[in-house]
């Protein structure tokens, strides 16, 4: 190459180089954590997206670590914008479903989208549809799993039980109560769940649900047991709270720690 195409070539680069957009992450926040049962089934995704005075606003649904601190990442590549994430942080061992809130400089409302470094679809729908399906026992609707594909209201334990044995109830995809029968059809014992948030450096990090609240009864109906946890920390089990037992009388005989 002579000396006039090499400065040619250099001048070249030059303007193409500082023809080159920049991008930068104006704003970055995201949702807390929340635990799911069904997290296979979270669909990710392009929540929302705007775009004014000079900015673009992502927001994007999608699995992370618990407790995660997240530092955002965008780079424009041919006229691809990919959005991404680093977890830095004390990480716990598990996964949250989240949302990311992206406010970016130096792109138009045109720019394509990806996600790190994949395709993203553009969705309102936080699950992955499936069809509805139900059962029809005695005139009750049982065994429901909604267009998520996940259990809603009262389930058979097991399905061929009839509901003689038990059951489950299944409330917004979470499973919040399960109750066991005696043979007369009166309940056994129950143990229902609560959700909880705990906060990390003061602000909400975890939400998960638990176990809370023990209930046992005599075969009459009489109430024998009743345990449950209030505390909002990570010990949040019914046998870590306080319990009440009762005579087949209806009379407390026992107020304390959980015992078997």
């Amino acid at each position: 190459m002579n000396r006039l195409a090499l400065i040619i070539f250099s001048l070249a680069t030059i303007i193409t180089r500082s023809q080159t957009p920049t991008v930068h992450v104006f704003a970055f926040t995201n949702s807390t954590c929340e635990q799911i049962d069904e997290y296979h089934q979270l669909r990710t995704r392009i929540i929302s997206k705007s775009f004014s005075n000079g900015i673009l606003t992502v927001q994007i649904g999608d699995m992370a670590t618990c407790c995660a601190t997240f530092l955002p990442r965008a780079t424009l590549k041919n006229g691809v914008l990919n959005l991404d994430f680093e977890e830095t942080g004390t990480l716990c061992e598990c996964s949250c479903c989240y949302e990311f809130f992206y406010q970016i400089k130096g792109v138009d409302d045109q720019v394509k989208i990806t996600f790190r470094n994949k395709e993203i679809e553009f969705s309102t729908e936080k699950f992955k549809t499936f069809p509805i399906t139900y059962k029809v026992l005695r005139g009750d609707t049982i065994n429901f799993r909604d267009r998520y594909g996940l259990k809603q209201g009262v389930w058979t334990l097991p399905e061929d039980s009839l509901m003689t044995k038990g059951y489950f109830e299944y409330e917004d995809y979470h499973l919040k109560r399960r109750v066991r029968l005696y043979p007369n059809g009166n309940i056994k014992d129950e143990i229902s769940r609560e959700r909880f948030i705990l906060y990390f450096d003061g602000k909400p990090a975890n939400e998960f649900w638990d176990y809370n609240k023990l209930i046992v009864y005599y075969e009459s109906g009489q109430k024998k047991k009743e345990c449950y946890n209030g505390n909002r920390d990570q010990y949040n089990s019914y046998d870590k709270g306080t319990c009440k037992e009762w005579n087949e009388q209806g009379e407390l005989i026992y107020e304390g720690v959980y015992r078997k």
